[in-house]
C-alpha cells in the first residue's frame, strides 16, 4: 500500500531530473489542493543530463491487473506504483525516483 501521487509530488529521474505531470482535463479528485494522478496522465522530465547523452523523457507505469483506486476507471498512482524512466525513443533508464510527496491518504 502507498500513498496516493498529486501533481505536488516531487519525482525525479534516475540521473536527476524532474518529472512534470501535463495539464490534463478537469481532476476529478484532490488532497490537499492538488489534483491526484491517474496512470494514463502523460508525464515529461526536465533537466535530465542522461548516462548516454539520451535524456529520460517520460515515464511507463506499470499498473496491477487490479488497481485499488480507480477514477472514471483511470488506475490512480500511489508511491509504490512501478514504473521506468524511459528515454524520446523508449530505451529505459531506471525507476523514478520519490523525494516528496503527500501522507494523508494511501491506496
Amino acid at each position: 500500500m502507498g500513498y496516493v501521487v498529486t501533481r505536488e509530488a516531487s519525482i525525479r529521474c534516475p540521473h536527476g531530473g524532474v518529472v512534470r505531470f501535463l495539464p490534463g482535463g478537469r481532476a476529478r479528485l484532490e488532497i490537499q489542493g492538488s489534483d491526484v494522478v491517474s496512470s494514463e496522465d502523460q508525464s515529461s522530465i526536465e533537466g535530465c543530463t542522461g548516462s548516454s547523452g539520451d535524456p529520460c523523457s517520460r515515464i511507463e507505469w506499470i499498473v496491477p491487473g487490479h488497481p485499488v483506486l480507480t477514477i472514471d476507471d483511470r488506475p490512480v498512482l500511489t508511491s509504490d506504483t512501478p514504473g521506468t524512466c524511459v528515454t524520446f525513443v523508449g530505451l529505459p533508464t531506471g525507476p523514478p525516483v520519490f523525494a516528496t510527496f503527500q501522507t494523508i491518504v494511501e491506496a
